[in-house]
């Protein structure tokens, strides 16, 4: 059975999912809901819906943060502004250069003394983000790989993770 335009058009509205019933019948003008219910028990309409459904998520799939190249140019977008911030405080003419480390730009100001001087730590929650879009380019890029082993009482311990093919880091001064 083929369907209508009318219909056709209801099934695209359905596999939407945007609209209540009223406002699908509305659309394609349909008076009552219970037209577009005994549609909705005919498999010939089941499969326009489903056909709709089917061109969305392939829609869907061809774009933005579902393409995987996309995915690791935002990382990579965000590592290298993580990176900038690094060479930034590293760079500082104004950081105390009597604090051991500042040069490297892993510290940050983390409080201050009861005399107003800055107190610097290492900023661990840089450098985690740092190791976790790392992470996140390598499984997306399927360079990382987590090793099992069972213990002898069954239970599941991780010995290793390592990164197969390890990403390349840029080193200070944009040496590589």
């Amino acid at each position: 059975m083929s369907l209508t335009t009318q219909q056709q058009e209801a099934a695209a509205l359905v596999a939407a999912d945007l609209h209540t019933d009223k406002v699908i019948c509305d659309a394609v003008g349909i008076k009552s809901r219970q037209t577009l219910h005994t549609w909705r028990a005919k498999p010939a309409f089941q499969a326009a819906v489903e056909q709709h459904r089917a061109a969305q998520r392939a829609k869907v799939r061809e774009r933005g943060i579902a393409v995987v190249e996309s995915r690791v140019a935002a990382l990579q977008d965000r590592w290298d502004r993580m990176r900038q911030l690094i060479d930034e405080r590293a760079n500082d003419p104004n950081a105390p250069q009597s604090v051991p480390g500042i040069k490297t730009g892993l510290l940050a100001p983390v409080g201050s003394t009861k005399s107003g001087r800055p107190i610097y730590g290492l900023d661990t929650a840089l450098l985690k983000e740092l190791r976790e879009h790392e992470k996140q380019a390598a499984i997306e890029l399927g360079q990382w790989e987590e090793k099992q082993t069972q213990t002898h009482t069954g239970h599941v311990v991780i010995s290793k993770i390592t990164a197969v093919q390890p990403v390349p880091r840029a080193l200070p001064g944009g040496e590589s």
